[in-house]
């Protein structure tokens, strides 16, 4: 879809710290596997002792290290966010408050710069958002409950309070998140069904070059795209760069029958 975009070193970053994430995440589990395993060795040498001990602290730097990446992901991710914002407005406005734009980022620019234009390019982005993210839940729901398995069911073995909160402390955050995508979905979703509401109400008669305005029509489309927006800010979800990729083709033909379907001009 984007042959270029100015923010993209910054959010490549950003997927490679995702991919750190969750590979500590699954040595953290596999090490938790381990533990559990050695718990059941009767006879425990000297030898194994150090193994189990070496094992837990692995563990734990494997957790913390989890923690770290996540809370640096969702910093970095509002900065990514703020210059992508920027070129959405340079993009819809013609202005130029990133000193380069993208190309070929939107596959509206057919469209006269407008208010109108700034909508529809935020409705394509809510449309693949919220077929992505759909996409996405599944293997957050496997990834959920193989942590969760392993991880409740090696926490008591921990002999230090400080270990089993350690040890929890991954499938919680780990929860938290599917909870956090989860609405994040569905306040996504529903910001979607009213931008095909509203398109539909003014198919016809409100295009990026009719000289007609409507001011009640402005304040619904502004309302839209902050409402969108901001479930963006507040969620800090990374969209799976491999299930995009593999479903850019399908979506943008859907988006380009729904720009037909809404008389988008």
């Amino acid at each position: 879809m984007a042959k270029y975009v100015p923010y993209q070193e910054s959010y490549d970053n950003l997927l490679n710290c995702d991919k750190w994430a969750k590979r500590t995440m699954w040595i953290s589990t596999g090490l938790a596997g381990i533990l559990f395993g050695l718990e059941f060795v009767q006879t425990k040498p000297e030898w194994l002792e150090w193994l189990t001990k070496s094992v837990t602290i692995l563990n734990c730097i494997a957790i913390l290290a989890f923690a770290v990446l996540d809370i640096y992901i969702r910093i970095t991710f509002q900065r990514v966010r703020y210059n992508k914002r920027l070129d959405l407005l340079d993009n819809s406005f013609g202005t130029t408050f990133l000193n380069e734009n993208s190309e070929e980022y939107y596959s509206n620019n057919e469209l006269n710069n407008s208010l109108y234009k700034l909508a529809v390019n935020c409705f394509e982005s809510n449309f693949f958002t919220v077929k992505i993210a759909k996409k996405m839940k599944r293997e957050l729901i496997i990834k959920l409950a193989a942590v969760c398995i392993v991880f409740i069911a090696t926490a008591p073995l921990g002999d230090k309070w400080f270990v089993q909160f350690l040890q929890l402390s991954l499938p919680v955050l780990l929860a938290t998140d599917y909870i956090k995508h989860h609405y994040f979905v569905e306040d996504t979703n529903r910001n979607l069904l009213e931008f095909q509401s509203l398109f539909t109400s003014i198919k016809g008669r409100y295009n990026s070059t009719d000289s007609y305005k409507d001011l009640h029509v402005e304040a619904q489309l502004c309302k839209l795209i902050v409402n969108y927006e901001s479930s963006i800010a507040a969620a800090a979800i990374l969209l799976d760069k491999k299930i995009y990729d593999d479903n850019n083709p399908q979506l943008t033909k859907e988006w380009n029958n729904m720009k037909v379907r809404y008389q988008i001009v």
